[in-house]
């Protein structure tokens, strides 16, 4: 499926500002890593985000509460730019039921 270039401007090194289309290139042969938990840190202008998996114990008896390891899967780092415009990218695709 093709996507429409993404234009985004930056301030380059002589402080003039350009203006990057960025064209997304083909993703189907990177692997899908299902992630259910997600851990964001901020450090300044900076955002580390972790996606995790809950790893459900097993469960012997009758228990109303256990304790479930989260695993890390992926963590990337964003500008707070960036963090922005997945923020809207996201509201503007999840339907609420």
């Amino acid at each position: 499926m093709a996507r429409e270039p993404e234009a985004t401007t930056l301030k380059a090194v002589g402080g003039m500002p350009i203006e990057v289309r960025g064209h997304w290139a083909d993703a189907s042969q990177l692997d899908p890593i299902y992630a259910d938990q997600l851990h964001l840190v901020r450090l300044e202008n900076q955002f580390f985000l972790v996606f995790g998996q809950t790893r459900l114990p097993v469960v012997e008896g009758r228990s109303s509460t256990v304790d479930a390891e989260i695993k890390p899967m992926a963590r990337f780092v964003v500008s707070k730019e960036a963090l922005g415009r997945m923020i809207n990218l996201l509201n503007q695709n999840v339907v609420s039921e």
